[in-house]
């Protein structure tokens, strides 16, 4: 009669170890069967999809909050419901940093975060100079830091749901 104990012994970002302990309950033995998971496809799949979801995300935000007030219609939106998209998109904009952060302690998500995030910015810079570069460069501004403001204050309490879910799952499989 055997019995099989899964648990983890090391999970990092480049191999997740799981460890089968094999317990023969017959003759007293022992043995422990090591399979080692390398997932550098997933992280590379995950940190991708991330790049391109907040780049994608911030260059919405900089489209819509350049030609606002312009010649292309945007005029047509009211005050509210203008401030209420920028409030949703930017907070989407942050969850997405935060997932990020909380989650993957990565050299390779902290880059492509990083370079997605100027790339957009460098990309959208260039329609700056055609109007409203002065006032969209104050809204920006005043929502980032505003914004920061909130999901800073609040991320300490994503950052304790988040380990208590952790600490649930881990004795859930234990």
């Amino acid at each position: 009669m055997s019995s099989w104990i899964c648990y983890t012994t090391s999970r990092n970002k480049e191999e997740i170890s799981i460890v089968w302990e094999v317990k023969e309950h017959d003759n007293g033995l022992k043995r422990k069967q090591h399979f080692t998971q390398k997932n550098n496809i997933l992280s590379s799949f995950l940190s991708l999809s991330l790049s391109l979801s907040l780049s994608l995300s911030l260059s919405i935000y900089l489209f819509i909050s350049l030609f606002h007030n312009s010649s292309f219609g945007f005029n047509k939106i009211s005050r509210w419901t203008f401030f209420l998209f920028r409030f949703i998109l930017f907070s989407f904009f942050h969850f997405q940093f935060l997932f990020f952060f909380f989650l993957h302690f990565s050299l390779l998500f902290f880059l492509s975060f990083f370079l997605s995030y100027i790339f957009s910015f460098l990309f959208f810079l260039s329609f700056f100079f055609l109007s409203y570069i002065f006032l969209f460069f104050l809204s920006f501004i005043f929502d980032f830091f505003l914004f920061s403001f909130l999901t800073f204050f609040f991320s300490f309490h994503f950052f304790f749901f988040l380990s208590l879910f952790r600490f649930l799952s881990l004795s859930f499989f234990l």
